[in-house]
This record gives structure tokens, C-alpha cells and sequence, in this order.
């Protein structure tokens, strides 16, 4: 099936949609003419193998070929495409991109290669693209290396390299000065992460079983960070790490939690004890603390707690690690609202199973200046803290024998 060659005719169309046009097999350079064409919607024209680079003379801010399974061939720019601002190739044939992308894509923001099964590599010239803010390579497993000059993409926001085969990450990722957002998850090969832009504030890094290094980021710059942001570390399952690359990311995380540059922070790594930071810590899920015992600088007041529990090996999936924390005032017990990190651990996993093959230290924030604060904890006289887990069949973790909470640790913190 292919379309007429009288399309060039339609000098007036606006938009053009062929979405689940699944015998298309071509499309006639001929569709360059349409000069006021500004949508055009390829989705899922599954028998689409090729197009024609005439189609970057039109006015197009997006070009969406996701699903088009049997598209092999990503056609040479031949001239500059400026208004093009998206393109996403998500579940294509695609093996490579031409390097002319560089000189003509000069407008691109987001490139998604999502799925892109057979893409072997990323053209070196992609590194070039200066407004390049978003890179999704999720599912390219045919993808085992990035650009060693990566770092020059200096809008770059977010980079996807869930379930590559990306053995190695470039050094040049720590100049990444924008970089929000890196996701590695389930990069089974995977061996060294190096040292990350000071940018960053979420780093995703589930089931990576052959991590056996990664790096300290020496170059925090915290000051530089708005207090609404929200800090996300997840690195699980991977035994090859030793200790002193946990100790590292134990102190990595206190250090964010006292200089206080995040609304909220969640850290979850490989480890079987508290960070030795923590001054409140036991064996098991329940810690005290008593105000005698609290050394807080004068004229401060208290203003949160970093909570940390070590959960032992796992069979079964964990939906939810949750605290409940009571305080005696007035001679009465009274209690805050749960604190719970699955909300911000679980959600990116949802449809899998998060097991874990190893102790895991999980460390989060428990601030206390929301409004719904009973004022009553300022004056507190003692403060009791239990850890427990959900499980996927919403059962507490108790009823569970094969679930354990190791070591639980609270450390408070203050503000002027």
C-alpha cells in the first residue's frame, strides 16, 4: 500500500493522520511540498520501512514514527530542519541515526529511542545537538556504549539507559551541568558508574548486578539547589560492590540531608548497617530517643529526622517501607503522621517484581514543618520510632517470616 502521488496537490492540507495505517509500505517524497502541513501522525504503520528525507522540509515541530516496527532506515538531512523539536522512534528497526543530525536538527530537544531493539550505537555528532534536553535509549539492548564526548550536551535534562547492554559510562557524564535525571535500571552488564554531575537529583539504578565501582561525587554543590526539589537515589542488587563504596554512599546521603538543600530526600542502596552518622540506632525496627540525650546546638529547634532501616534478604516483592513515630508530651503519648518511602521507591516499579537478593540500607527525610504538624513534638520529652514493611499482599511485614527489619537508625536535625 502507498500513498498517491497527487498528495503534492493538497497545497492546503494542515494535517495529515496515517496512524495504524498498517499496510503503508511508503511514503512519496512528493509530501515535501505540502508547505503548510504542521501535523503528521506515522504511528504504528507497522509495514513502514523507510521515508523520505524530503518530509524534513515540512514545518513539523514533532515526528512520531513509534510502532512503525519494520522502519530499518533513518533517511540523511539533507538541509536544515529547524522547527523540528521531537522525534521519536520508539519500537522501530532502527540500527543507527546519520551524523547529519548534527548540522540539521539543530532545534531538537527530545530524541526517544525507546525499544529501538537492533540500535547498535548513537552517532558521535549527537553530542553537538545544543538543545538536546532528553535522550531515552530504554530498552536498546543491542546498546552497549554512549558517546565518550557526551558530556558536551550541556541542556541535557534526562538520560534513559534502562535495559541497554551499556557496559561503561563516559567520565565526560560528570560535565553533564543540567543533568536532572539519569536512569540505569536492570543494566545487567553494567561495571563502573563514574562520578556524576552535582546537578543531579534522581538517580535510577535498579538490578544492576555488575556495578562493582562507582565513584564518589567529590564536586557537591549544594548551595546551587532550590529547596522544592525532591533527591531520589535507587541502586539495588548489586553484589559486587564492596563496602567501602556503600560506606561512601552513606556519608553522600548525610551530607545532603544536613546541609537541608532538598524538600525531601529518599536513598536506597546495598548495605547491611546504619551509616555510623546515625546517633539513634538498633538492632531490630524499634528506636528511642529521649530529649536528655538529644545534643542540639543553642537557639536551634528541631526540624526533622533522617530515618534509615537495613531490610535483610527478601523472597517476596515489598510494596511499602513505612514509620510510625510517637512522642510522649504532657504525660501523654501522641502520634505523627506514618512516614513512608515506598511512594517514591515503588512507583517507578510498578508491573515488576522489586526483589531484593542482598541487605539493602534505605535512608529518607521526615521533615516537620509541614502544617499538619501537632506543635506538641517540639516540646517532646521522648520519641519512639517503628519500622516495618508492606508487602505486595498489603500484609505487614510481622505476619512475614522471611521479611526482616536488621537495623533501624534516627538521626535529628535542626534549624535556626
Amino acid at each position: 500500500m502507498e500513498l498517491p502521488s497527487s498528495l503534492q496537490h493538497l497545497v492546503g492540507l494542515e494535517e495529515l493522520s496515517l496512524c495504524y495505517c498498517r499496510e503503508l509500505e511508503t511514503i512519496p517524497s512528493s509530501i515535501g511540498s505540502l508547505s503548510k502541513l504542521s501535523k503528521l501522525d506515522l504511528t504504528y504503520c507497522e509495514s513502514l520501512e523507510t521515508f523520505p528525507s524530503s518530509i524534513f522540509k515540512l514545518k513539523l515541530k514533532k515526528l512520531d514514527l513509534h510502532g512503525c516496527s519494520m522502519l530499518k532506515n533513518f533517511p540523511d538531512i539533507l538541509e536544515p530542519a529547524e522547527t523540528f523539536v521531537h522525534i521519536n522512534l520508539t519500537k522501530t528497526a532502527i540500527k543507527e541515526l546519520p551524523s547529519s543530525l548534527e548540522y540539521n536538527l539543530v532545534a531538537l530537544q527530545t530524541l526517544c529511542l525507546k525499544l529501538c531493539s537492533d540500535l547498535v550505537s548513537l552517532p558521535n555528532s549527537v553530542v553537538n545537538l545544543n538543545y538536546l534536553s532528553e535522550i531515552d535509549c530504554s530498552g536498546c539492548c543491542s546498546l552497549t556504549e554512549i558517546p565518550n564526548n557526551i558530556g558536551s550536551l550541556s541542556s541535557l535534562r534526562k538520560l534513559s539507559l534502562q535495559e541497554s547492554n551499556v557496559v561503561n559510562l563516559p567520565e565526560s557524564i560528570a560535565n553533564l551541568s543540567n543533568l536532572k535525571s539519569l536512569d540505569l535500571s536492570f543494566c545487567k552488564r553494567l561495571e563502573c558508574i563514574p562520578q556524576l554531575p552535582s546537578s543531579l537529583n534522581q538517580l535510577l539504578a535498579y538490578d544492576c548486578p555488575s556495578v562493582g565501582r562507582m565513584m564518589p561525587n567529590s564536586r557537591l554543590e549544594l548551595s546551587a539547589i532550590s529547596d522544592n526539589d525532591i533527591f531520589i537515589f535507587h541502586f539495588t542488587n548489586s553484589q559486587e560492590l564492596d563496602e567501602t563504596v556503600c560506606s561512601n554512599i552513606g556519608a553522600e546521603a548525610f551530607l545532603r540531608i544536613t546541609r537541608g538543600a532538598y524538600r525531601s530526600l529518599f536513598f536506597c542502596f546495598p548495605g547491611s548497617a546504619v551509616p555510623g552518622r546515625f546517633p539513634y540506632r538498633c538492632t531490630g525496627s524499634l528506636v528511642t530517643m529521649e530529649k536528655d540525650s538529644v545534643d542540639c546546638p543553642n537557639n536551634y529547634r528541631l526540624f526533622g529526622f533522617a530515618l534509615c532501616v537495613v531490610l535483610g534478604r527478601v523472597d517476596m516483592v515489598i510494596d511499602n517501607i513505612i514509620c510510625k513515630l510517637t512522642f510522649e508530651s504532657d504525660g501523654h503519648t501522641h502520634s505523627l503522621p506514618i512516614s513512608n518511602f515506598g511512594n517514591n521507591y515503588y512507583c517507578y516499579g510498578k508491573g515488576r517484581d522489586m526483589l531484593f537478593i542482598q541487605d539493602h540500607t534505605f535512608i529518607w527525610t521526615y521533615p516537620l514543618h509541614f502544617r499538619s504538624i501537632d506543635n506538641r513534638v517540639f516540646d517532646a520529652q521522648k520519641f519512639t520510632f517503628e519500622f516495618s514493611e508492606v508487602c505486595e499482599d498489603n500484609c505487614l511485614s510481622y505476619l512475614k517470616s522471611d521479611v526482616m527489619v536488621k537495623e533501624s537508625g534516627v538521626c535529628p536535625f535542626y534549624t535556626i
